[in-house]
């Protein structure tokens, strides 16, 4: 378990700085850190849930196995999607460096989990 989570923060920490980059050349200006600082937070916590939600269920046969890591991983982007929303709607953000950081860390970190299940099933 601590290897998955370390591996998806290894990819916070390479976007970390490719956003503090991003965020200097910007002058530090406030929607632009801010969006980029939201858009982690909402990665790293679907990404947190992912591995406590699948280390569950690693035991189970392969039919369960995968209803159940597809029926959490539509719940979590179904709470993630709700948060997205809800930020885009009520906080004053540069919404395109949100939307764009979010869904690069979004993809990025779901192709790490997806890698971590094969590896354990």
């Amino acid at each position: 378990m601590k290897k998955k989570i370390l591996s998806g923060l290894g990819v916070l920490v390479v976007y970390g700085i490719g956003a503090f980059l991003y965020a200097r050349g910007q002058e530090y200006d406030l929607p632009v850190v801010l969006a980029l600082a939201l858009a982690a937070g909402i990665g790293l916590f679907n990404y947190i849930l992912g591995v406590f939600f699948n280390k569950k269920v690693f035991h189970a046969q392969a039919e369960m196995f995968t209803q159940v890591v597809m029926k959490n991983m539509l719940k979590r982007m179904a709470l993630v999607l709700a948060i997205f929303f809800t930020i885009m709607l009520s906080i004053d953000l540069n919404h395109f460096v949100f939307v764009a950081a979010f869904f690069i860390l979004y993809f990025l970190l779901q192709i790490i989990e997806i890698r971590d299940l094969q590896k354990n099933s």
